[in-house]
């Protein structure tokens, strides 16, 4: 009998980590014995956090210049420590991130929006970098990218014209009208009201870009001119252009 416990025990020991503590009595009338054992286990993290749901997603084209930075970061382990979540955005490091942090420790949201649009044509860089709470930390330190391309706008509220005044002689070689929606027309008047361009936009890439010749193709000469666009919604907006020879 004896024996048989001592394989017991010694067997427990041994068992995925588990740590043994056993207490034996032995009863001299009945020479019954009962052995008590308990088993604590240790979960060691060494996981680090992870990223989810990017908006926009990796390597995403045709971004809208409007677009807010959205991400997920998760912990399959202890958690994620929000007090060491940081993220840079076009190689700046955003400050004071805290109030764009929600969620909890296993599943924190992040979303920032600029406060400005991006650049046009522009790849914009990503890093975020968080740390969890084992001991000691795993650290995640991810960096990814989407590029910013024009689109069609849902209004002419943010339509615009650049660049503004156009300077040729500054190696400027054209004019772009931007935030167009998918339908658009553009026309050019010079302040006496003659028509000097007139083009239609209907690629669907929300701009068009003029390199600032009439209709006969001609350059037109310094002056300021006023454009205007229209799109089959009804709406108009009116831009003034300055051209400086």
């Amino acid at each position: 009998m004896r024996l048989l416990i001592t394989i017991l025990l010694m067997v427990s020991f041994f068992c995925l980590g588990y740590c043994p503590n056993a207490l034996s009595q032995e009863d001299s009338t009945n020479k019954k014995i009962v052995v008590t054992v308990s088993f604590a286990f240790n979960f060691i993290d060494t996981l680090p956090p992870y990223l989810d749901q990017i908006a926009p997603p990796k390597d995403a084209k045709r971004v809208p210049a409007d677009t807010s930075i959205v991400f997920h970061i998760k912990d399959a382990g202890y958690g994620v420590n929000a007090s060491s979540i940081r993220l840079w955005v076009a190689g700046e490091e955003i400050i004071n991130l805290s109030s764009s942090i929600d969620g909890s420790s296993n599943d924190y949201k992040i979303t920032y929006a600029p406060p400005t649009n991006f650049p046009w044509g522009e790849q914009i860089t990503v890093r975020v970098f968080a740390q969890d709470i084992a001991s000691p930390p795993n650290e995640m330190d991810t960096t990814y990218s989407f590029v910013i391309e024009s689109g069609p706008a849902v209004n002419l509220a943010n339509a615009s014209v650049f660049p503004n005044p156009y300077k040729p002689y500054q190696g400027q070689t054209f004019v772009t009208f931007d935030g167009l929606t998918a339908q658009a027309r553009i026309e050019v008047f010079t302040i006496m009201g003659e028509k000097v361009y007139s083009a239609d936009e209907t690629d669907g890439d929300g701009k068009s870009v003029w390199n600032v010749v009439n209709d006969s193709g001609k350059k037109l000469a310094s002056g300021v001119y006023i454009c205007r666009i229209t799109n089959n919604q009804g709406e108009e907006k009116f831009f003034k252009l300055a051209i400086i020879r």
